[in-house]
């Protein structure tokens, strides 16, 4: 009774005026949007793990441990296509959901990359992709331009065992510094954008030297395992490598905390391998399956030969019934010439 009286006494006012609890601020994993090219479709990936798997499914098996995460894959392998209208439909879908962190890992690459004839109408498509960044006020991860010029040593399926890239799409040495110079001081404006190493990145990859992302060591025997045949795309290793490397860059601007991260690149290949092994597995007996019916289908045929025409007393049969079928229908045909 005595705390009831106590709060009894209390003017209504000073309950009126007191401040309001304070808000929580919102985590930058709370809704994560991936734009992007190949890299973040996770071009081949497919292939190699026998399911789908894209850079935004690696980012989420890299953070099990953030209960409140919920990722938008808006990656788009055909990019390439059309860069501006790609993007900017990705960046309208991606406003849509006002997201709480950008990754936009190859965003820019082919708004630098392609059939352009000099390095100013390469800079001008640039400055289309990030003005398309700078509609984002939530903290935005964006790569810089790697040379990919190893990639014209690679072979693809796709083009018969011929590199996918041409040397007429790769911007000429000077001006890919240049563009990323453009990139660097565009970052470094706003506060919200962090810079992705990605060329460090291709080309620790693609020269010699030993690898090292965020504890994890790759030296050449392990590094000619990150990239598929075409030499422009990671295999499940290299986009396990080149998340740790995106989620490394987050860390280091304080996005978010080292504690939510799994590190361990080879402990992250395995959760990727076993988070699709129920889809391997699915496949692989529906394979089965077929097989098995196929294998029936040629059981049935060997064990019920089909007879063929004057083969045997079924063929002559057969031969005698379409002589008389014959017969027939010219007797009809001179009974009406007749009554014609």
């Amino acid at each position: 009774m005595l705390c009831a009286s106590l709060l009894l006494v209390v003017p209504l006012g000073l309950l009126q005026d007191a401040p309001p609890a304070p808000t929580p601020v919102p985590s930058a994993l709370e809704r994560v949007a991936f734009l992007g090219a190949s890299l973040t479709d996770g071009f081949g990936l497919s292939s190699e793990l026998d399911a789908p798997m894209k850079l935004a499914g690696i980012f989420t098996l890299a953070l099990q441990g953030s209960s409140a995460l919920t990722v938008h894959d808006l990656g788009d392998s055909n990019f390439f296509s059309d860069p501006t209208g790609v993007g900017r439909r990705a960046q309208e879908r991606a406003r849509a959901l006002e997201p709480t962190l950008v990754v936009a890992a190859d965003f820019l690459f082919w708004f630098a990359y392609g059939y352009l004839d000099g390095c100013d109408p390469r800079g001008g498509r640039l400055q289309t992709g990030l003005d398309l960044l700078a509609g984002f006020e939530c903290p935005v991860v964006v790569g810089d331009l790697p040379d990919m010029s190893p990639a014209l040593k690679g072979r693809s399926p796709m083009t018969g065992g011929r590199p996918l890239l041409a040397r007429e799409q790769i911007p000429a040495d000077r001006c890919l510094a240049a563009l990323n110079a453009r990139i660097t001081a565009w970052a470094e404006a706003r506060p919200n954008v962090h810079v992705f190493p990605l060329s460090r990145f291709a080309e620790a990859v693609h020269q010699e030297g030993v690898l090292e992302v965020r504890g994890n060591r790759y030296d050449e025997e392990r590094k000619r395992t990150l990239m598929q045949e075409d030499l422009l795309h990671p295999t499940a290793s290299g986009a396990v490598a080149a998340v740790v490397s995106i989620l490394d860059t987050l860390a280091s601007a304080d996005v978010l905390d080292d504690e939510q991260v799994l590190w361990d690149a080879a402990a992250l290949e395995k959760a990727v391998w076993e988070a699709t092994a129920e889809e391997r597995e699915e496949k692989a007996r529906r394979a089965a399956k077929r097989e098995e019916r196929r294998k029936r289908r040629e059981e049935k045929k060997r064990e019920t030969p089909t007879p063929e025409v004057g083969d045997g007393e079924g063929g002559e049969d057969r031969q005698l019934e379409e002589r008389g079928e014959d017969a027939a229908r010219a007797g009809a045909a001179d009974q009406r010439r007749g009554a014609a």
